[in-house]
């Protein structure tokens, strides 16, 4: 399936990535199938055990590697001339070694995060004497500063989800009603406005104090806590968007915990800027959630990045300084800073096991003197 941008969009990605190469002194990248080979092709393939992979030096030249009975359709959907085929009973990487330089000597081959051990291993392999090294650094660091395109696609996911969750939230609850009844109204409604595709989240009492908790066959009653995290994507970019509500007076001390998460979103968006450290408003709300007393009970980061991933990089979360980085994310991405026109979510939260759970998700991006927030909060309903 393909985007909603040209080949020339993909062309200048290339491009800025042979850049990147260039200025990091690796010769080659090899970008599997996955979000990051979707962002440079509009490819929206899926890995299998038939290695697929553009190929691109530092000078520019570019290929796909790919089994021979897809060249036709890759020559269809793809504006790259170059294509390494290799037939089924052949060795793919040897293919690829002989494109890249083949003995490999001083080498150096880049690989795209998601590539997997045996793509690894059968580069090695096949270019004895290669050094082949991350390049996600370079890649992911494109990928978290939106284009205006990107950025106008990012505002139509997010409105659709929005509207889908707040009318599906005021319509289609009924006491009684299940947990997976409920998700599967509102995974309708989105795929009705036009998202392509949609997962709802739905925790009821108990069971939303596990962040991210299994949707259930548990029966929904009025004043229970009713957490409610629903992911979209259009043309292959994501909103992830979590609302907490209760139908009814709450039974517990649910509206104060509400509250106090109310106010860490709102003062952690308010710390977003560029230039900022990527850990600052994570410890911003954390702050607030810790005075109120709920400290122990914030137990995950603040937030991600959004794109074409629901999670990627940047992460608001303690640590990612411009020192360190998160050990699930392995590199610095803009050297632990906020830059102009990331996308990210904000989303705090207090789980009280065995009680309840309270998460509000906002996506936001970031502008020149702040942070924008892409979601409607104006008047955001916890008593419904």
């Amino acid at each position: 399936m393909r985007t909603l941008f040209t080949e020339r969009d993909f062309s200048e990605r290339r491009k800025a990535l042979a850049h990147g190469l260039e200025a990091a002194g690796i010769d080659w990248v090899y970008v599997s199938p996955g979000s990051d080979y979707r962002y440079l092709t509009g490819i929206a393939a899926r890995r299998s055990e038939r290695p697929q992979a553009l190929l691109l030096s530092r000078a520019g030249d570019e290929a796909l590697l790919c089994p021979a009975f897809e060249a036709d359709y890759i020559r269809s959907v793809v504006a790259i001339d170059r294509l390494i085929t290799w037939e089924e009973h052949a060795n793919p990487f040897v293919k690829a070694a002989e494109h890249l330089g083949g003995d490999g000597g001083a080498l150096r081959i880049g690989m795209a995060p998601g590539c997997s051990f045996d793509e690894y291993a059968g580069l090695d392999s096949a270019i004895p004497g290669a050094r082949i090294v991350e390049a996600k650094s370079i890649i992911r660091g494109m990928r978290a500063v939106k284009s205006e395109r990107e950025i106008a696609l990012m505002r139509e996911v997010t409105r659709l989800t929005d509207e889908t969750l707040e009318e599906a939230i005021r319509e289609d609850f009924v006491a009684g009603i299940t947990e997976s009844q409920f998700s599967r109204s509102i995974v309708d409604r989105g795929l009705g406005r036009g998202l392509q595709s949609a997962n709802a989240t739905v925790l009821s009492g108990p069971n939303s104090s596990f962040p991210h908790g299994g949707t259930g066959d548990r029966t929904m009653d009025e004043g229970e806590v009713i957490l409610v995290d629903l992911v979209a994507t259009l043309h292959g970019y994501h909103a992830d968007i979590t609302r907490t509500v209760v139908f009814g007076k709450p039974v517990s001390t649910a509206g104060d915990v509400y509250s106090v998460v109310e106010e860490a979103a709102r003062r952690g968006a308010e710390s977003i800027s560029p230039g900022e450290l990527a850990e600052e408003p994570d410890g911003v709300a954390r702050r607030i959630i810790d005075e109120a007393g709920y400290g122990k009970h914030f137990i995950h980061r603040l937030g991600h990045g959004l794109g074409l991933d629901v999670h990627e990089d940047p992460y608001l979360v303690s640590g990612n300084d411009g020192r360190s980085a998160p050990a699930y994310s392995h590199v610095d991405v803009h050297g632990g800073m906020l830059a102009e026109n990331m996308v990210l979510t904000v989303e705090p939260g207090i789980y009280l096991e065995g009680e309840f759970g309270i998460r509000i998700e906002d996506d936001a991006l970031v502008t020149a003197d702040g942070c924008e927030l892409l979601t409607r909060n104006v008047d955001r309903p916890f008593i419904l």
